[in-house]
């Protein structure tokens, strides 16, 4: 069986909060889901044209004085059809992560612990700022009426994908604290064998 493109239906899905842009849907993807979901605007507006091709979704042009026309998308009642038979599948198999420092690190006695541990304080870094952004986010659904996406029908939803990325950025903070001491010890013996070496050639 193919695999159908999810993108279609997390498009669907925020669509179903209300009418949008294609800019707009990039803004909320980032703005709420971002954790565990991304789309780019390349993926997006093929999107679009195809639910609009499909009748799952309607366009409206919205003319504007000082820059190019705005292009509304609205989800159709058999959009919102689909997208209720999609929510009820079972999901399909998990797609292989793509992390490039776990591949760094697991190449790492081809480099120093050093370099290795500049690697985790940034990512730690990121994860900080990424954890930021879920308080934030947290305290937006936390406020009825604050947002079309997390008023309160939405926000019991919202707040659980948030708890778990929560999780999942805590627990990527412990093992980068927890990497960083293994690096050091191993930087700290490099270090002194490189001094034995040194005062056995003098």
């Amino acid at each position: 069986m193919a695999r159908k493109n999810t993108t279609k239906y997390a498009i669907l899905g925020m669509l179903s909060f209300g009418p949008r842009s294609g800019y707009d849907i990039k803004q909320k993807i980032e703005q709420s889901v971002r954790h565990f979901w991304s789309e780019s605007y390349g993926q997006i507006y093929p999107i679009l044209r195809r639910l609009v091709d499909e009748g799952l979704a309607t366009k409206t042009t919205e003319p504007q004085e000082t820059r190019p026309d705005r292009h509304v998308y609205e989800i159709t009642k058999k959009g919102e059809r689909e997208l209720e038979v999609w929510l009820t599948e079972p999901i399909e198999s998990r797609p292989i992560v793509r992390n490039e420092l776990l591949l760094k690190l697991f190449f790492g006695q081809n480099t120093s612990p050093e370099i290795l541990m500049q690697h985790i304080r940034q990512f730690r870094e990121e994860i900080a700022a990424t954890l930021l952004h879920l308080e934030s986010v947290k305290a937006m659904c936390l406020d009825p009426g604050a947002s079309d996406e997390c008023d309160d029908e939405q926000a019991p939803y919202s707040l659980m994908t948030l708890h778990c990325g929560q999780h999942i950025m805590n627990g990527y903070v412990d093992w980068c604290d927890q990497t960083l001491d293994q690096l050091k010890e191993l930087w700290l013996d490099g270090d002194q064998r490189a001094a034995v070496a040194e005062g056995d050639e003098a």
